[in-house]
């Protein structure tokens, strides 16, 4: 099994234990398409549009599919834009940062956390490829 699938299996898991409300409407994204924003470099912000709060952000290096950098939170509190490699408050990394590289292909991927079932549901993706 793949360390990326490895990871997030547990972050699923963590996310449920830690999941605590039951408000549906709880802030988090929800079925309006998300519109992404990386800025250029290996030390890139990520935003997302519109603002709406995630529980997991997820960097995955496409060309052998391994998560690089993640990090989840017990409620969908995390707001844009999010530093790579710096954890937001109130999240916990799941997997540290690697570096970077220019000219490689990444995709971000956002969750929410159902306050329903407990589990984490992306709800967007894009890829981005750091520049100078």
């Amino acid at each position: 099994m793949k360390r990326g699938y490895r990871v997030a299996g547990l972050s699923l898991m963590l996310a449920a234990a830690l999941a605590c409300s039951s408000d549906p409407d709880d802030g988090g994204c929800g079925d309006e398409a998300l519109t992404f924003s990386v800025t250029p470099g290996i030390n890139p912000s990520i935003s997302w549009s519109p603002s709406c709060g995630i529980a997991q952000l997820r960097i995955i290096r496409n060309s052998n599919d391994t998560e690089i950098w993640a990090f989840v939170a017990s409620e969908n509190s995390v707001l844009p834009a999010v530093a790579y490699g710096q954890t937001p408050v109130g999240a916990t990394q799941t997997n540290p940062p690697e570096t970077l590289i220019f000219d490689e292909a990444y995709t971000v991927r956002l969750a929410v956390l159902d306050p329903d079932s407990g589990l984490l549901i992306v709800v967007g993706s894009a890829e981005f490829t750091p520049t100078l």
